[in-house]
């Protein structure tokens, strides 16, 4: 596969170039309609350790085409589901997807949320686009502070609610984490942050 570091500034976007070698973005980015592995993941966390919150406000950050919520609608048909993304593409492909989710079309921060409204909020690929991770192959011409979302993140989730990454999360990102009041832990093998 051709290292694709360097296409967005050459001027090719990542997904023609993807596509030249046969490969759809959104299996890329996204995952397929089944229940990926880390949607299966993701549940099972929930189940075992957090059951009590697939009854409150759910919300994927950067909901891409919003297969998640559209899986989080059959598995845990308790939540209300909420998405957020800055691509109008993706938000128009999870409003069809998922007809029954509220979703903003924003770039963030600011999340257009109040605050102590979520009970779980569950970051897909954010990382892309972070300013922590300007310089380590992130193509994304568009970056936000990691400092001032990790701040939203914990200003829009309940006390006692989570934030789950989908990202593996840079040392100093979770620095960052921690220092805005989330106690980091690890449960079922995957990382996540509950809010003090």
């Amino acid at each position: 596969m051709k290292d694709l570091t360097d296409i967005g500034m050459m001027g090719i976007s990542a997904k023609e170039e993807l596509a030249k070698q046969g490969i759809e973005i959104d299996d890329i980015l996204y995952g397929s309609a089944e229940l990926n592995l880390n949607t299966l993941n993701l549940l099972y966390l929930l189940e075992r350790h957090y059951s009590t919150l697939l009854e409150g406000r759910f919300l994927d950050l950067f909901c891409g085409n919003g297969l998640l919520l559209q899986a989080m609608v059959k598995e845990a048909p308790g939540l209300e589901l909420y998405g957020v993304d800055g691509n109008p593409q993706a938000t128009e492909a999870a409003r069809m997807v998922c007809p029954t989710a509220k979703l903003a079309e924003k770039i963030c921060p600011p999340l257009p949320y109040e605050a102590n409204f979520f009970h779980i909020v569950h970051g897909n690929k954010i990382m892309d686009y972070a300013d922590t991770q300007r310089g380590l192959g992130n193509p994304f011409p568009e970056t936000f502070s990691f400092l001032e979302l990790s701040a939203e993140i914990y200003r829009v989730i309940l006390p006692r609610g989570i934030y789950v990454p989908c990202d593996d999360l840079l040392p100093r990102e979770l620095v960052i984490l921690n220092s805005q009041g989330f106690l980091q832990q690890e449960k079922s093998g995957r990382m996540l942050f509950e809010k003090r």
